[in-house]
């Protein structure tokens, strides 16, 4: 109901190019009663809109020390989940540039003030933060709502059986793409995603296809980037098999993201052998490793810095740098390496808890 609700009125609040944007200031500010089983700790993940800032802190309070894994911007903001840059977080948000009428007591700085009352509330011991990406965990510590609490980064896990290396020509057998020309895959659920760089897309294939005019590129995702350019579409996958062919079939997956965590598509690419090309911002400086498991070129250069990073990788021998990838994601992102990590993580604030 809350997730229709949110849906039915936030175009009336966004702007156009914004993305999903938090509407707790409409729904009432009570904590939801909910059925918690005795326990030593709480680990939360995306509870937006699940749960409000009042339930989060009476779950703190009252039923044992919570771990709050951040996978956006949203605990610490006004209601976006990714600022684009504003910082207005920094402050008390207001004036906030993805609300169609921004002003300084608008839905952000409601957003943001009752968050504020609501974490006041929590113990300092009782709220700790964990982040995927040590970008993330620069951000939080910048915000006046969490930036005090305790944060430790530790990156996501992903499926290392499922996305694993293989044959470059079997995946291009399998989906139907040419053998021989270099692919550049880019990925996203929605490929127009301003955010992820979909508008910046045909710029950067155009600056390779310049000097490496056999370029193909190849997209995962729905509808199509911002602008057109010679492409080839795989739709959407349902099946990790399909998404992993599809990463390991590529020469380089292209991750021009403004501004993001720790994302999947980076880790999954690399898991599959295959390099990674973006801007270094977000979590990708985290595992993109230049000249060794990938390229990245300066945040501000736009599409054509990028496409040039990428082309000078594709023309040296860059065959080595996914064998890199897949060593780095195999000592970060195996389920036991992040299980342990949490497991550490909740022993020690468990202890601390009990001699409390």
């Amino acid at each position: 109901m809350l997730r229709s609700l949110q849906a039915r009125t936030a175009a009336a609040f966004r702007s156009k190019h914004a993305e999903i944007f938090e509407l707790q200031a409409i729904i009432p500010q009570a904590a939801a009663r909910l059925s918690i089983p005795r326990c030593d700790i709480i680990n939360l993940h995306w509870v937006s809109i699940f749960l409000t800032p009042e339930s989060i802190a009476q779950i703190a309070r009252t039923h044992a020390p919570v771990v709050w894994t951040l996978h956006d911007m949203v605990p610490f903001t006004g209601g976006c989940h990714y600022d684009n840059g504003c910082g207005r977080f920094e402050g008390a948000c207001g004036k906030c540039p993805q609300l169609v009428l921004p002003r300084p007591n608008d839905l952000s700085r409601r957003n943001f003030e009752r968050k504020r009352r609501a974490y006041a509330t929590i113990p300092a011991d009782r709220l700790n933060i964990v982040t995927p990406s040590i970008w993330m965990a620069e951000q939080c510590r910048r915000s006046p709502l969490l930036g005090a609490r305790r944060i430790d980064v530790i990156p996501n896990s992903i499926d290392l059986k499922t996305f694993s290396p293989q044959p470059r020509e079997q995946a291009r057998r399998r989906l139907g793409l040419p053998s021989q020309r270099p692919i550049l895959l880019f990925v996203s659920s929605k490929l127009s995603n301003e955010r992820k760089g979909g508008q910046l897309v045909a710029q950067i294939v155009e600056r390779v296809r310049a000097d490496l005019p056999d370029a193909l590129l190849v997209t995962v995702g729905a509808g199509m980037p911002a602008a057109t350019v010679e492409h080839r579409s795989l739709g959407s996958f349902s099946d990790d098999l399909d998404m992993a062919a599809a990463y390991a079939a590529a020469d380089v997956t292209i991750l021009p993201s403004l501004q993001d965590n720790l994302p999947n598509t980076m880790l999954e690419s690399m898991a599959c052998g295959t390099p990674v090309a973006g801007f270094d911002t977000g979590g990708l400086p985290d595992f993109v490793l230049p000249g060794q498991t990938g390229v990245l070129a300066p945040a501000g250069g736009g599409a054509l810095a990028l496409g040039e990073v990428i082309l000078q990788m594709l023309k040296s021998d860059y065959a080595g740098m996914g064998q890199k990838a897949r060593r780095l994601v195999e000592r970060e992102c195996a389920f036991n390496v992040q299980a342990q990590r949490y497991k550490a993580l909740f022993a020690e604030i468990v202890d601390r808890d009990r001699s409390r």
